[in-house]
């Protein structure tokens, strides 16, 4: 004989006041019962009753955009105007000189290091890098 589950047991399902096991056996019911899945679809069917009223998606997204501020739009935020002053720096940078001097620099640098400690500055800066990513990736094993 088939024993069915009261409409006070699907409510209490649906409200997720039951235990694991008690739960369970419901479930695997509801896979053989006819009778036992309708009064599982009303019992669903009260709870979304019970919850407050939302409005459609479509006049949510209405709500929600009504109730965004428009920003203002500055000067700096247009991207034109962004690519305009870098590119106006990086020429003005190239017409006075500095990228020439940086260069001269570095290579002095780089003389002076391999003159002084016997090892060149592109080995330095190698090692350097090499071990600051294996630093990266022992953190990111113990995480």
């Amino acid at each position: 004989m088939v024993t069915h589950f009261s409409a006070a047991a699907w409510r209490e399902y649906v409200h997720g006041e039951l235990s694991d096991a008690r739960r369970d056996e419901m479930e695997r019911h509801l896979y053989s019962c006819e009778q036992c899945l309708e009064q599982f679809i009303r019992s669903v069917e009260e709870w979304e009753a019970e919850l407050p009223g939302l409005p459609a998606p479509h006049q949510l997204t209405q709500r929600v955009m009504q109730r965004i501020a428009p920003s203002r739009s500055r000067f700096w935020d247009h991207v034109l105007i962004r690519y305009a002053f870098a590119a106006s720096l990086t020429l003005l940078l190239l017409a006075s000189g500095v990228f020439q001097d940086l260069l001269d620099g570095s290579a002095q640098l780089a003389q002076w290091t391999a003159t002084e400690t016997g090892v060149s500055l592109t080995d330095t800066l190698m090692a350097k890098i090499v071990s600051l990513l294996e630093t990266f990736s022992r953190v990111q094993d113990v995480n």
